[in-house]
């Protein structure tokens, strides 16, 4: 798609969520009426928790775990990236379409449906890994950030808990 003025641009946001919830493949619109200085608050928070605890995040992967899963964790409490999946998601479809393609040439074309398929495999198992470990990501993340919150809240009251 070329945009030829900004106000043809569509800013994709996501509502936040504590525990991890959201619907993944189907970010919603933010709601004007939201809370969202309670949303940016609980953001910062987040921010703050992945600053003190870096040993949380797994080592950078592009397709697997880059800023905008971080950033998207930070936002909404779901470890994911939807560039990946519509990365992944296009490759599929393009590996189909070549697919189609090359067994409509005739016998020639074979070794284009082979690689065709191939590449359909190997893209549906990578976004299964994928999935997978954002999964994983998301329920650690929210875990250890719910400890630290806990932790926080006792040390304002002026009490210690050693863990």
């Amino acid at each position: 798609t070329i945009y030829h003025k900004a106000s043809e641009w569509h800013k994709q946001t996501y509502h936040n969520s504590s525990n991890g919830n959201d619907d993944l493949n189907n970010p919603v619109e933010e709601d004007e009426d939201n809370d969202n200085e309670n949303n940016n608050k609980i953001a910062l928070q987040r921010v703050k928790f992945l600053i003190q605890n870096p040993h949380l995040l797994p080592r950078y992967e592009l397709l697997e775990s880059n800023c905008e899963t971080v950033a998207t964790w930070c936002r909404t409490g779901a470890f994911h990236t939807q560039q990946v999946r519509g990365l992944i998601d296009g490759g599929k479809r393009n590996a189909l379409v070549a697919t189609g393609t090359a067994t409509a040439i005739g016998p020639l074309a074979v070794p284009i449906a082979i690689c065709a398929g191939i590449t359909w495999s190997v893209m549906k198992f990578k976004q299964d890994v994928n999935e997978l470990r954002w999964e994983e990501r998301t329920v650690i993340l929210n875990n250890e950030f719910e400890k630290w919150l806990a932790n926080r809240r006792d040390e304002q009251n002026g009490s210690c808990i050693v863990s």
